[in-house]
């Protein structure tokens, strides 16, 4: 087993074990320190190390293709609370927006919470954050109710329903875009 230092955004080394053909990613700043991937051929390796983009490497040829070692998800996918967000977008108000350090648009959004759930199954509503300006020249304005929210399950019941992509409602697509349209962004 070596390790190889990585000069990348994303990835600080890789940890190869030819012998079992597992592939260690460990992480600058993720959702996790590292995960490790199951059946790896040392070409694939190699190809790795040559790469011209690490980050995008593993993104299209290392995540989607080979299984993470259950083991090390269990751990690393531990969590207190999923909390299941269901937001109106087209109620955001595209004028509070605003750009980040890293030149990214957000909107500031909280979450109003009670660990009651409601007569509807949810513990709380959303709201879109009024910018400090627009409140300091009209203490009155509220942000719009973006939708609503609901805690899924505790720690040590999480499954996969509870993960992302359990998505509710279909996709957009060509045929059903015209709702879309009108979007602030």
């Amino acid at each position: 087993m070596q390790t190889y230092p990585i000069e990348s955004s994303l990835i600080k080394e890789l940890v190869y074990d030819a012998t079992t053909k597992e592939l260690t990613v460990r992480f600058k700043k993720y959702y996790v320190d590292e995960l490790t991937y199951l059946g790896v051929p040392k070409e694939t390796f190699t190809d790795f190390l040559f790469a011209d983009s690490y980050g995008k490497f593993y993104l299209k040829l290392i995540k989607p293709r080979f299984q993470q070692k259950t083991d090390d998800m269990a751990e690393k996918k531990s969590v207190d609370k999923v909390i299941q967000l269901k937001v109106k977008v087209n109620l955001l108000k595209k004028e509070w927006f605003f750009i980040g350090k890293t030149g990214d648009v957000y909107a500031d959004i909280t979450i109003l919470y009670h660990e009651e759930k409601d007569q509807y199954g949810c513990n709380g509503m959303i709201v879109q954050d009024v910018p400090s300006k627009v409140y300091k020249e009209s203490p009155q304005t509220r942000g719009p109710i973006l939708g609503n929210c609901a805690t899924k399950v505790k720690k040590a019941e999480i499954d996969q329903e509870a993960l992302p992509g359990a998505e509710s409602g279909e996709l957009v697509t060509d045929q059903n875009s015209q709702a879309f349209d009108d979007l602030p962004f």
